[in-house]
């Protein structure tokens, strides 16, 4: 009995590791180790007072006999953490999308910065979408969502036993939208520049010494802050109703 529990420990600390530490915002390069692990042995300690003993007791005896079994079931449930993660990860995509297209509009994609959820860099105004997701996210209580999916996996995908997989439209629906929900909330902004960028092509098709590159560019960008600024209730609202979509978790 003693050999179930802490196998049955072992694989409730592998799942949560591999979650915490492939989530926004503690998959970031800038977040502490020590803070990682501590969080990862404080919802080990968490979830293992409530699953540890149901799992012990279900557990195959000829698991706790066989490295190879052993092995291959912490390595199935490190990479069920990791791809819960990655997928709760992509409420923040289409947000990275929607600054990153308004900053190739403006013509600022020279100007990045470090990511605080990546170890790649990133620009300006993706991370200060991201800091507005994230500080909404936490406000609003909407990241108990992710836990409470995550101790759903206790009963769905039980450790130890074989898995039945459950309806795919979540993942897919999840992974296809990322690119339309980004541009749909930059999509103020960016028909504001795009018709900036029209007239200016106009303008210098009409007046030849007009230089695109001269003075188009200081157009676009100021044309682009203004609209960034009236436009900007819009995109906060778009932001926060996409993550209020996503963390429903509609067809799962």
């Amino acid at each position: 009995m003693t050999t179930a529990l802490a196998v049955a420990a072992m694989l409730v600390f592998l799942r949560v590791a591999g979650f915490v530490v492939f989530l926004p915002p503690f998959a970031g390069a800038n977040v502490p180790r020590t803070v990682k692990v501590g969080v990862v042995v404080a919802l080990t300690g968490l979830w293992g007072l409530k699953v540890i003993p149901g799992v012990a007791l279900t557990l195959n005896p000829e698991v706790t006999g066989s490295w190879l079994l052993l092995g291959w079931l912490a390595v199935r449930e490190t990479i069920f953490g990791a791809s819960l993660a990655w997928m709760l990860g992509l409420v923040l995509v289409p947000i990275r999308i929607a600054g990153a297209y308004i900053v190739q509009e403006m013509g600022l994609t020279m100007a990045a910065v470090t990511s605080a959820t990546e170890s790649s860099e990133s620009n300006v105004l993706s991370q200060l979408f991201e800091i507005a997701a994230v500080l909404f996210l936490f406000g609003s209580n909407l990241d108990h969502q992710f836990f409470r999916l995550f101790d759903a996996t206790f009963t769905l995908f039980p450790m130890g036993r074989s898995w039945q997989l459950p309806s795919r439209d979540w993942f897919i629906n999840s992974i296809a939208e990322t690119s339309r929900l980004g541009l749909g909330i930059a999509a103020p902004v960016g028909v504001v520049l795009f018709a900036c960028l029209i007239a200016s092509l106009f303008i210098m098709r009409q007046t030849p010494q007009f230089n695109l590159f001269t003075f188009g560019t200081p157009i676009r960008l100021l044309v682009g802050l203004l609209a960034l600024i009236w436009f900007l209730p819009s995109i906060l609202t778009g932001m926060a109703q996409n993550i209020k979509t996503f963390t429903s978790f509609p067809g799962l």
